[in-house]
């Protein structure tokens, strides 16, 4: 029985996801839909209120969104070429995402001329500018202010464009209108054609009526660039290493960097040169490699700088990883090369240092001096070092000592030095000689000492004994108001015995018996010294004589009246 009283029952779907369609496998009939439930059964997933028929296709997700059955079939979109926001509904493509240049509108009944679509102002101009299916509807048209379509093409689309733009544009009548095309990279201008021909880029169009061109290009093919950075670690370059595809005839350009410590050397390849900055045409697929190596310092100095220079100048330099550097060593006047140091070895002048490192070399120069050794008489005793000429390196410091023979003694060092010490020194400044003087043992010699004037002497004056060869200091000092002169000897033996006869520090070398005189005089003055003794020099008295030969254990005789006779003797010891 028909309890509710309707005509007929219905069937009703169940639609848990209250998406308003239901599921065709869960169904009901009833007189009116219960609660849950719909008429429609086009649902194909009732636990998503987010499927169901009517909604857009979400590409890429997997899902029949829309439930017709297909899932990720996309959406239609329309070429939209004159880019006025309408399609061409003759032209299209079905696709997850809009691509560029295409909208979802179909309705633009001119998709060359981006002032016809719906929604434009109709002109008088016998084009259909609003896509009503009406030309110049409403208008009064033909009178002196006629207008008319100058229609410009493009082919291929993607081969260049024209000024004015590819489209269509209304002119008065009579109006002359200067058409130019300009090639995109990869393209070149081929010809015009339509209502105006030729092969120059630009032309005029008389517009006495409606007029149509399309300017051809020719072209279009795409070439590959590979980038390279050889080796890798050496340094990278702009566009970064890799593969780019660009149009025929493109012109790129190519920078490179080196990392650090290396240096950019030249471009191989299909791309050529030593400077940093490259460019290639895209006439073909192309390879540019980067090529890079590793560089060192070279450090070179010279030791010291006045010895001499080297060849490269003494500096830092940078070589590429492996080279063979040769460096050569030239001394300056006096000097000789001592050798090399550092991350160099050896004395030959020139070497060959290889860049496998940093590297820092030293080229060190020396003076040599000569320092000529004598022994007197030779019998007389040997020296340490032996007789004979060496050369020491300047500044040297070379012990000298003497060795008396068997009934020598040493006498003392003179030439280049003066000591009486056995063992001395020498530094080597300059060339140098120096001599050993040796005596007979037992034998001494005397030394008077005499003052003409006012000042004091070393030794004191009167007597004093030494061994034979002795070299002995003189020393004058004068007093205040007075001035030293020289030393004078008694005779030319006493004269010829002093070192430096004009110097108040000077010796005398005792080979003889000798009278020596300090003279001074009176400064503005002067008392004169001679060969023969001085004026003005006190007698000796055989008292003073007596005491003095006494105290040096020695005797002599002076005659009474002649001063300053020498009286040669030898004395025993």
């Amino acid at each position: 029985v028909d309890d509710d009283c309707c005509d007929e029952l219905s069937t009703f779907f169940r639609d848990a996801d209250s998406d308003g369609f239901g599921d065709p496998a869960a169904s009901v009939q009833a007189c009116s839909a219960p609660a849950g439930y719909v008429s429609d059964s086009g649902d194909c997933n009732d636990n998503n209120p987010a499927i169901h028929p009517g909604v857009p296709e979400i590409c890429g997700n997997g899902i029949d969104d829309n439930c017709d059955g297909y899932a990720d079939e996309g959406s239609t979109y329309y070429r939209d070429a004159d880019g006025d926001g309408y399609g061409n509904p003759s032209n299209f493509i079905v696709d997850c995402g809009q691509p560029s240049g295409y909208v979802l509108n179909n309705t633009d009944c001119n998709d060359s001329n981006p002032n016809v679509h719906p929604g434009a102002t109709e002109i008088c101009n016998q084009i259909d500018d609003d896509c009503d299916g009406s030309v110049d509807e409403n208008l009064i048209c033909g009178g002196p202010e006629a207008y008319y379509t100058l229609s410009i093409g493009v082919s291929p689309i993607e081969g260049g464009t024209t000024n004015p733009s590819p489209g269509s544009h209304s002119y008065l009548a009579g109006t002359v209108v200067t058409v130019s095309a300009s090639a995109n990279p990869g393209y070149e201008f081929s010809h015009w054609s339509g209502d105006v021909t030729g092969t120059s880029s630009t032309i005029n169009v008389t517009m006495d009526g409606n007029k149509s061109v399309t300017a051809n290009f020719t072209g279009g093919r795409m070439y590959t660039l590979t980038i390279l950075a050889n080796p890798a670690e050496g340094g990278t370059t702009n566009p970064p290493p890799g593969a780019y595809i660009y149009p025929a005839g493109t012109s790129v350009t190519i920078g490179a960097s080196p990392a650090a410590e290396w240096l950019f050397v030249n471009w191989s390849g299909d791309a050529s040169g030593s400077s940093t900055t490259t460019n290639v045409v895209m006439n073909a697929d192309n390879v540019a490699v980067a090529n890079f190596t590793r560089f060192y310092t070279l450090t070179i100095d010279a030791v010291p700088p006045q010895g001499g220079t080297t060849l490269p100048p003494p500096g830092s330099y940078s070589f590429e990883r492996g080279s063979v550097v040769t460096v050569s060593a030239q001394t300056a006047e006096g000097w000789s090369l001592a050798g090399w140091a550092g991350d160099a070895t050896g004395a030959d002048s020139t070497i060959n240092v290889t860049m496998d490192g940093n590297k820092s070399i030293s080229a060190v120069f020396v003076r040599y001096h000569t320092l000529t050794i004598r022994a007197d008489p030779p019998e007389g005793g040997a020296t340490i070092p032996e007789e004979g000429s060496y050369s020491f390196v300047e500044g040297s410091v070379i012990t000298l000592t003497a060795v008396p023979a068997e009934g020598f003694s040493f006498g003392g060092w003179t030439g280049d030095i003066t000591s009486s010490d056995i063992t001395t020194t020498v530094t080597m400044d300059t060339d140098k000689s120096v001599t050993a003087n040796f005596t007979t043992a037992g034998v001494f010699y005397t030394l008077i000492i005499e003052i003409n004037g006012e000042g004091t002497v070393e030794p004191q004056p009167g007597p004093h004994s030494y061994a034979a060869g002795t070299i002995v200091p003189l020393t004058a000092t004068p007093a205040e108001g007075w001035e030293f002169l020289n030393w004078t000897g008694d005779d030319a033996d006493d004269q010829a015995a002093i070192t430096d006869p004009e110097s108040a520090t000077s010796a005398i070398t005792m080979n003889d018996n000798h009278i020596v005189t300090a003279n001074f005089g009176q400064a503005g003055g002067g008392v004169e010294g001679g060969g023969g003794g001085a004026a003005n020099v006190p007698l000796i008295t055989g008292a003073v004589v007596a005491g003095l030969a006494l105290a040096a254990g020695l005797f002599f005789f002076f005659l009474i009246g002649k001063r300053r006779r020498k009286k040669k003797a030898q004395a025993k010891a």
